[in-house]
């Protein structure tokens, strides 16, 4: 499954979350419009709100209430990134 097909399956719950590794491309964009607008929560890796294009292209989205458990999930280094 590719990022935007993933992304857009984020929305109504079908994934409960998707970490984007190295994700670029307009299709990315187009597909995280797509999910913010069907209420997915998009984010860097240190869980700030995803709002343009980030200086990595690594990418968390999930439903709101799945925020916390896909932070828990990327937890790296001891460190949290949400």
């Amino acid at each position: 499954m590719g990022a935007v097909s993933a992304l857009v399956h984020a929305g109504p719950g079908d994934l409960d979350g998707i970490v984007l590794y190295d994700s670029v491309g307009e299709d990315l964009y187009a597909g995280l419009l797509l999910a913010q607008e069907a209420g997915v929560w998009t984010m860097d890796f240190e869980g700030r709100p995803f709002d343009g294009k980030p200086p990595t292209p690594y990418i968390l989205a999930c439903r709101p209430e799945d925020r916390e458990t896909i932070c828990r999930l990327v937890r790296w280094k001891g460190d949290d990134p949400c």
